[in-house]
């Protein structure tokens, strides 16, 4: 079946659990997988490998003033590049960039992206197909970058 984000689950007996205990883990879906993330009780993980949580990479740009059809292109460019490097960065779990904006908006493209750790996104920042896209296709044509990083 499918699992709802953050839905606690039984472990059967044939798994290892008890008839009737309590759930012991969450499920997440993450690209069409669950990933299991161990059940917290009275603030104690039930497993006794240290889990690290994973990261949101959120980026909000505002391109610098051009000719609309040049930002248009700018824009599917960046799109392009970022999303390209799925599957490519080591912890990187899924990377959406969105450019389709509503008039309201004061932003240009926005990139959501998550990674498995703090240390995965670290790697992230310096991987060089990341810098190579970011260096040719983004920061020379940026007036503005607001980011925000978190935890989920």
């Amino acid at each position: 079946g499918i699992w709802l984000y953050g839905q606690a689950v039984k472990t059967p007996p044939s798994h290892g659990g008890y008839s009737g205990s309590n759930p012991d883990r969450v499920t997440t879906p993450i690209k069409g997988r669950s990933v299991y993330l161990p059940f917290v009780i009275s603030g104690k993980i039930t497993d006794k490998k240290e889990v690290s949580k994973m990261v949101k990479h959120i980026i909000l740009w505002k391109l610098k003033d051009m000719p609309d059809a040049q930002k248009a292109e700018q824009l599917k460019k960046i799109k392009n590049g970022l999303e390209g490097l799925d599957g490519k960065i080591p912890g990187m779990i899924d990377i959406k960039v969105n450019i389709e904006k509503l008039a309201t908006s004061t932003a240009d493209a926005m990139l959501d992206s998550t990674f498995e750790s703090a240390e995965a996104l670290k790697g992230y920042s310096t991987n060089p197909e990341h810098v190579a896209v970011a260096e040719t296709f983004i920061r020379p044509y940026i007036e503005i970058r607001s980011c925000i990083d978190y935890e989920i």
